[in-house]
């Protein structure tokens, strides 16, 4: 009612009203913010892209202004951003030429002083750890499997030679060396090798299977190569001698075939064997003479080999028995050995039994003689006393005899 009346006191309460809504904004406005700053790990390296990760409480949206400084406190970078919710984050890259040491990241709320503080390292990356050294060679387990590898391409290469030989024989060919005595070479070499593992040599042993490994590589390709020569040679000549176009062909496809073998073909000699037997069916097939001498020779010699096989299986029945009947004389010693062995102990334990007592024996010997020693002075002492009191009893008994005859004497 009074306001109404008096415009003046109307003014001076709006202008109150104005005053204390200023005042509540102010209060407001003053409340400060908390601000935190983190990184997204501890340390970067020079170049390295940096991630600030900031929380601001209350959360309110709010324009932060950000630097970074580095450890001698000059700004290397800055900017702004808007955090709405209470959570943002921003990043960074690290200059390839930022000292090193560690950096502060300042996040300060525009228009207050309240600020967040965080930091973070810039480390020259350390060289990665050289690798460990290489761990030795397990020659135990590669010399175990190069024997056994090289025993078995020994026994496959063996057999296929033989084969190998025997169709060149039927075709009047020849190899022009022994290829089976460097064999047995080489089965010496992996026999040494075998010898070097058990005696835990297996380096050694290693090296020696490699070396036996080389040399069948090497023997394999030299029989391949002439192999295959001798057999083209065959094929051109059976050729030459063929008069129907069908065996013709044939032949010059076993020629081609052969051509293409290569020694280091794993298959190279299944070629040459299958290209072999073809020849020796073109070979009967045009009644070549060598062959049927061939085949003649070949008989004689399985026959041959037949009774020498006998003859081994013989002797091989000898040494068993043998053998056996070592065995037998073997345990029978090892049984003696044991029985003096125990005889040996029991006679060690008596003999022990006797020194010791003759070092007490000799003990007790010692102790007499040296109570003897003691004994014999006193003895001897006491026996020239009484021989010394009998002759004075004596002496004075025959004194007093010669006394009592002067008295004798004396008398009327």
């Amino acid at each position: 009612m009074v306001l109404n009346q008096d415009p003046s006191m109307l003014k001076r309460y709006w202008a109150t009203f104005a005053v204390l809504l200023v005042a509540v904004a102010a209060f407001v406005s003053a409340t400060p913010y908390s601000v935190s700053v983190s990184t997204s790990k501890p340390e970067y390296a020079p170049g390295d892209t940096v991630t600030v990760n900031i929380k601001v409480t209350p959360s309110d949206t709010v324009v932060l202004m950000w630097e970074v400084d580095d450890p001698n406190g000059v700004r290397k970078d800055f900017g702004q951003l808007t955090c709405s919710s209470g959570s943002c984050s921003f990043s960074f890259r690290t200059g390839s030429n930022w000292p090193t040491g560690t950096y502060r990241v300042i996040v300060a709320v525009s228009g207050t002083s309240d600020k967040g503080y965080g930091s973070f390292t810039l480390r020259t990356p350390t060289a990665p750890p050289s690798p460990p050294p290489p761990s030795p060679p397990d020659y135990k387990r590669l010399a175990e499997y190069k024997i056994a590898a090289a025993s078995a391409a020994l026994a496959n290469l063996n057999a296929t030679l033989r084969n190998l030989i025997a169709l060149l024989g039927l075709l009047n060919q020849t190899l022009s060396q022994d290829y089976l005595a460097q064999l047995s070479d080489i089965a010496g070499l992996l026999s040494k090798a075998r010898d070097q593992y058990n005696s835990a040599n297996y380096e050694s042993a290693y090296n020696t299977a490699v070396s036996a490994s080389q040399m069948l590589g090497s023997l394999s390709a030299s029989v391949v190569s002439e192999a295959t020569k001798a057999l083209i040679s065959v094929a051109e000549n059976l050729k030459a001698r063929a008069q129907d176009e069908v065996t013709v062909k044939l032949l010059e496809s076993v020629s081609e075939s052969l051509a293409s073998v290569s020694p280091s073909d794993t298959d190279a000699f299944e070629k040459s064997i299958s290209a072999a037997r073809i020849l020796v069916v073109a070979a009967k097939a045009l009644k070549a003479p060598q062959l049927e001498a061939s085949v003649a020779s070949l008989a004689q010699q399985v026959e041959q080999l037949r009774s020498s096989l006998e003859n081994l299986n013989k002797t091989a029945a000898e040494l068993q028995t043998q053998l056996e009947v070592l065995q037998r004389e073997k345990a029978e010693l090892a049984s003696r050995v044991e029985t003096l062995q125990g005889n040996l102990s029991s006679l060690t334990r008596e003999n022990e039994q006797l020194n010791l007592r003759v070092k007490v024996l000799s003990e007790e010997n010692t102790q007499l003689k040296a109570q003897l020693e003691q004994s014999v002075p006193r003895s001897f002492a006491a026996t020239a006393a009484a021989a010394a009191m009998v002759a004075g009893l004596a002496a004075g008994a025959a004194i007093g005899g010669i006394a009592v005859k002067k008295r004798a004497v004396g008398k009327p």
